[in-house]
């Protein structure tokens, strides 16, 4: 199964550590795993370190991307992020069968 997790900026402390989870959760039953952050979500993972090490470590349990969605070309984006836009993201939403 392919699944999707949007991260936004409106999320609470709590509903950002719950897709965390979900993430690990979906990893354990192998079953393939993407993250989409919006660009105030990721800017505000960053400013709590463990935090931002633990949603960058999810590449290593096997996460397959973690993408930025960006507002235009020349957006800047983390080095750890994949930039899509609003037409690949809408595409990648079509692809997968959870979406979350």
């Amino acid at each position: 199964m392919k699944c999707l997790y949007i991260v936004t900026e409106h999320m609470s402390a709590e509903q950002t550590n719950n897709s965390y989870l979900m993430c690990l959760a979906m990893l354990n039953f192998d079953h393939q795993v993407e993250v989409v952050f919006t660009a105030g979500a990721f800017a505000q993972i960053q400013q709590d370190e463990q935090l931002c090490k633990q949603w960058l470590a999810l590449k290593l349990y096997g996460v397959s991307h973690m993408y930025q969605l960006i507002d235009y070309p020349q957006a800047e984006t983390n080095q750890h992020l994949e930039a899509i836009n609003y037409a690949q993201f809408a595409t990648l939403s079509t692809q997968c069968d959870h979406l979350s």
